[in-house]
């Protein structure tokens, strides 16, 4: 549940590489959360797509595609409540860009 305090990490941080062809890391929590701290420290926009399937993929939402990842700007900070992890199962995440490349970092936990 999403909760009204400073965001609490609640398991590893990873890092998903992406560039112009899709990308995946796996997340693992170490208790419940549903909300994820996710940190582009790329000078492109990445889109990313957080799914319990370890095949996800991204894509990129431009001016003749629309796109179920969801876009994280170059420099930016998100926590983004999505889907729902118990402890020790795993969430994938896919990484996409429109060009160049992006180190996205994503932690599990609670919190804004």
């Amino acid at each position: 549940m999403a909760n009204n305090i400073a965001f609490q990490p609640m398991g590893n941080t990873v890092l998903l590489a992406c560039t112009t062809t899709t990308s995946n890391a796996s997340i693992t929590a170490v208790s419940p959360v549903n909300q994820y701290m996710i940190v582009n420290t790329g000078n492109v926009a990445a889109f990313v797509t957080l799914s319990g399937n370890a095949n996800v993929t991204a894509t990129v939402a431009n001016a003749t595609a629309n796109s179920t990842s969801f876009c994280v700007g170059a420099g930016s900070t998100k926590v983004i409540t999505q889907y729902q992890s118990n402890a020790n199962v795993t969430v994938y995440a896919a990484g996409i860009t429109s060009s160049g490349s992006a180190n996205v970092f994503i932690t599990p936990g609670e919190g804004l």
